[in-house]
């Protein structure tokens, strides 16, 4: 048997879950790992950073 008061009731209250959380996003993690790398390798560009790591893999 249905339960007559989902039917009948507001589905506004159904649509969702909203929580709140403390935890940073994944961006802002991301900009912080950015961040601390920069920092690790001198303040190297996006390329230098990359070149030298693939000099590592030679």
């Amino acid at each position: 048997m249905m339960n007559w008061s989902l039917v009948t009731g507001d589905w506004s209250l159904f649509n969702g879950v909203f929580y709140q959380s403390d935890r940073p996003t994944k961006n802002a993690l991301e900009k912080k790992w950015i961040e601390t790398t920069r920092e690790k390798t001198g303040n190297l560009s996006d390329v230098a950073t990359l070149q030298k790591t693939f000099d590592k893999m030679k």
